[in-house]
């Protein structure tokens, strides 16, 4: 996600935020005849988003079309719900209003998936460890060169999950990674493996990493693409 369409995308969400609460208190209990326009105005996006994704789903035009549809399902839904509407409506708009959860929890994963940004990524790496360990690639919410990818240790608990270690730099984004040691509640040693190669690790293949848990990531090992 470039800077401009990050700073429209927050700007856009939080102001619908602003709007839907807004609308809801000042438009109580409005008759569905008023709410046609905004409603048909809501479905055209995504019926848009649907024709321009089948001719190119690679336009620009897509990031602000499904911006555009998201926010103004959440400004509709301060509406829907506070009128005379279906069930069906109120449940379809309520969904929107779910968004402002993960915009709490999560908002570099919102921003990306309500801007179409997602793809752009090929979504966040996850290897696994063992049991419930992962090794996962740090979030962003800007694009970020494969020799500036971070990983961080992580225990996963269904929903949840606790960080065990981060900011794990390999010199470059790994194609896979293979556990050379891995002690509970201390420390893990990994060996990444990659085969772009990067300015930092030039002429690498692999570089072992070791990480005290909780503490600070140490380098012990880099290996050449020659070694064994």
């Amino acid at each position: 996600m470039n800077n401009i369409l990050l700073v429209i995308t927050i700007t856009a969400y939080i102001t619908s935020i602003a709007g839907c609460l807004i609308l809801s208190i000042a438009l109580k209990n409005i008759s569905l005849s008023k709410l046609k326009l905004p409603l048909f105005i809501h479905t055209i996006l995504i019926v848009v988003f649907c024709v321009v994704y089948m001719f190119n789903n690679e336009s620009a035009v897509l990031h602000y079309l499904m911006l555009a549809f998201v926010c103004s399902g959440l400004m509709l839904s301060g509406l829907v719900l506070r009128s005379g509407a279906l069930i069906p409506f109120k449940i379809y708009f309520s969904i929107f209003l779910i968004s402002i959860v993960f915009f709490l929890v999560s908002p570099s994963h919102l921003f990306r998936y309500i801007s179409y940004s997602w793809r752009n990524n090929d979504l966040f790496q996850t290897f696994h460890l063992q049991s419930n360990y992962f090794l996962e690639e740090q979030q962003a919410m800007l694009n970020i060169a494969d020799n500036q990818t971070k990983y961080k240790v992580i225990q996963s608990f269904g929903v949840f999950h606790k960080t065990l270690a981060r900011d794990i730099d390999f010199g470059s984004r790994l194609d896979s990674v293979h556990i050379i040691s891995f002690n509970q509640g201390n420390a893990v040693t990994l060996r990444g493996y990659f085969s772009k190669i990067s300015a930092t690790f030039e002429n690498l293949d692999s570089v072992d990493i070791k990480s005290v848990l909780g503490e600070q990531t140490e380098k012990i090992i880099r290996k050449n693409s020659n070694s064994k």
